[in-house]
């Protein structure tokens, strides 16, 4: 079996200060994924996602767990598009998503789009478990190819799985 080309794995706790402010609580991070959090003047928290490897192809393997914990507020996006680029016959890219919302507290989930190449070869899972009064915006763009580049995608493996719950139960 071959061996992945980018691992990279980041792990983020946010919780709230005695004044309500969004504070980081825990923060680890490997490999290629990385977390880097804008100087902002507001009571929310904001973090940017940021893959230096450039890209997703087969082999990579990807993870990302957040946990914003009762009262915390966190937007989170993405540095750029990801992409997710041409792979062996035989590989296949990963990212998987674990995120928990704790009551009171909200998540905005507003990535940039993932870009699709011909060829590529991607298994992505978004989990996203919401206490009873958690709140959540989301969105999910994905681009098939460049129109503007005259791209056509002929070959692509692209196995997208989303899960939500609220107490458990599926929404």
């Amino acid at each position: 079996m071959p061996q992945p080309r980018a691992i990279g794995s980041a792990k983020l706790s946010v919780s709230t200060d005695a004044l309500g402010k969004t504070r980081l609580r825990d923060l680890r991070q490997s490999g290629s994924l990385k977390l880097v959090f804008p100087q902002t003047y507001s009571h929310d928290a904001e973090a940017v996602l940021v893959n230096t490897a450039g890209g997703i192809t087969g082999g990579d393997k990807l993870t990302l767990t957040i946990n914003v914990e009762g009262g915390a507020h966190l937007r989170l996006t993405t540095q750029a598009a990801e992409r997710a680029y041409r792979a062996q016959h035989d590989e296949i890219g990963s990212f998987e998503t674990d995120i928990t919302v704790q009551d009171g507290s909200s998540l905005h989930w507003l990535p940039q789009e993932l870009i699709l190449f011909d060829r590529c070869a991607l298994k992505r899972r978004l989990s996203i478990d919401l206490a009873p009064t958690a709140r959540l915006l989301m969105v999910e763009p994905i681009v098939f190819g460049r129109a503007a580049m005259l791209e056509v995608l002929n070959d692509v493996m692209f196995q997208d799985r989303i899960r939500i719950t609220r107490a458990g139960r599926p929404i």
